[in-house]
């Protein structure tokens, strides 16, 4: 069926998801073509007893997105669901269906939808298990356990690593210590992969046997989906050292998506 109107409309915008449910005064096959950006317009002339008279606007884009309906053949129902948005984007769509002859489009009003509010997902992960660290060696630091993770930052599968799921601004830092430790150095970064520090703090160890070399790390960067981000440390004290085990701050691990990618 080619002429249509809607008579309800309803949208929800989750994080990653938008989900529309679209009713019809009569049934019909419902496409939604969408982009994150606005369409073009163009005006639309019926000729009607010889007047040209205006009947609205046809919406144009190069290369839209195109969803079909979730219900198969003609319906006065129309559900759609759009999955893996990313948290920032801006999404314009209308509804459409086409005509017998396939040569045009019955389009239904252009809607917007804006992000959501920015949740700012968070995670924080440490360790409950002493790892020996050893001498004059780069070692990634491991975490065991997620105090917390909204957004599945963490995979115990891989376990020195926070996952970026999104693009985005974080803020990121690291809390640990090393067991007792007299004399030498140590050196503690966080970086993307096993590369591309982007914070980096070393300092001399005393001699005093101290309950120390401890670090505390921040930063705020931009990543991108896909990244992964560790804490790498070093130390030269002419034995392997352990990472000390301290419930509240050592070895400990965080990140927070504060806002979107700044270009």
């Amino acid at each position: 069926m080619t002429w249509w109107v809607l008579t309800l409309l309803y949208n929800s915008r989750a994080w990653t998801t938008l989900y529309t449910l679209a009713w019809t005064n009569r049934d019909a096959h419902l496409f939604m073509a969408w982009a994150n950006y606005k369409p073009s317009r163009k005006h639309v002339y019926r000729n009607v007893r010889g007047k040209q008279v205006f009947c609205g606007y046809q919406y144009v884009w190069d290369t839209p997105n195109l969803t079909e309906q979730s219900e198969s053949g003609d319906t006065y129902t129309h559900t759609f669901i759009l999955g893996r948005l990313e948290p920032p984007d801006h999404v314009w769509y209308y509804l459409f269906s086409l005509a017998p002859d396939l040569s045009r489009q019955c389009q239904g009003p252009l809607i917007h939808i804006e992000p959501p509010e920015f949740p700012m997902p968070s995670a924080r992960v440490y360790n409950t298990v002493a790892q020996s660290i050893p001498d004059a060696s780069t070692t990634a630091l491991l975490f065991n356990t997620a105090w917390w993770d909204d957004a599945n930052f963490w995979d115990p599968d891989n376990p020195s690593n926070l996952n970026i799921p999104f693009d985005g601004l974080y803020d990121v830092g690291a809390s640990f210590r090393f067991a007792t430790v007299a004399g030498g150095a140590a050196r503690a970064q966080i970086q993307r992969g096993i590369a591309w520090p982007f914070v980096t703090h070393s300092h001399d160890i005393g001699a005093l046997g101290w309950d120390g070399a401890g670090f505390c790390l921040h930063t705020l960067i931009r990543l991108r989906k896909g990244d992964a981000i560790q804490i790498a440390t070093f130390q030269v004290s002419g034995a392997a050292k352990d990472i000390m085990i301290a419930p509240s701050d050592s070895p400990h691990f965080w990140i927070r998506l504060v806002g979107p990618y700044p270009d």
